[in-house]
């Protein structure tokens, strides 16, 4: 049930934001990071009450950081990105995954042999310095060449990780590492599948 007045919420002991809720999600955490969240209530008059007890959280070291990357779940941040009227379809396989309970399985159904055209991926953010590994599963029904690339959505476009492997008939695993150069609020993972005409793709 929100609260009737406002509470002012605190990160570090820095302003965090002004809520009437009694909850928060931070989606801007470090690995490896030590954070204090408090709260001080605001009456009518616009008066703020004493902090209440800090609340102490330590970071795991490694953070995944797609969120449902391995398609256990329907509730995930994956999306399909088209161009100039290319198709992809995805679904989960549960009948013969990767690995786990379910793997994305992905038609082309339409592609005209530009990469970039027919993209499955994710948007989240980057840290300055820190390091992030990328690893997954692939294949495909027939040998099939894709672009793998972690990239700024904005101008200068820089790209953390870029990559292509080719998806064969048997299960390959890949990983990937590398540190951000900078703080970014938008990045993309994205596997690009614009040579892949007609192929089902399956990763995990």
């Amino acid at each position: 049930m929100p609260n009737k007045h406002p509470q002012k919420a605190y990160k570090n002991n820095k302003f965090l934001c002004t809520t009437y809720k009694n909850t928060y999600r931070d989606g801007d955490i470090e690995a490896g990071s030590s954070l204090s969240y408090t709260v001080k209530a605001v009456d009518a008059g616009a008066n703020r009450g004493a902090s209440a007890d800090p609340a102490y959280i330590k970071i795991p070291a490694r953070i995944a950081k797609a969120a449902g990357g391995d398609f256990e779940s329907d509730k995930h941040e994956w999306t399909v990105r088209e161009w100039f009227g290319e198709r992809l379809i995805f679904s989960r396989e549960t009948r013969k995954p990767l690995a786990g309970k379910a793997s994305a399985k992905l038609y082309v159904e339409k592609a005209s042999g530009t990469n970039w055209h027919v993209q499955f991926g994710h948007f989240f953010k980057s840290h300055t310095g820190m390091k992030y590994t990328l690893s997954f599963t692939i294949k495909a029904d027939a040998p099939t060449e894709i672009e793998v690339l972690l990239q700024q959505t904005h101008e200068p476009y820089a790209a953390i990780i870029a990559v292509t492997v080719t998806a064969d008939t048997t299960p390959r695993k890949f990983t990937f590492v590398n540190t951000s150069p900078a703080q970014d609020d938008s990045l993309f993972l994205s596997f690009m599948c614009g040579k892949a005409n007609k192929r089902t793709i399956y990763l995990d």
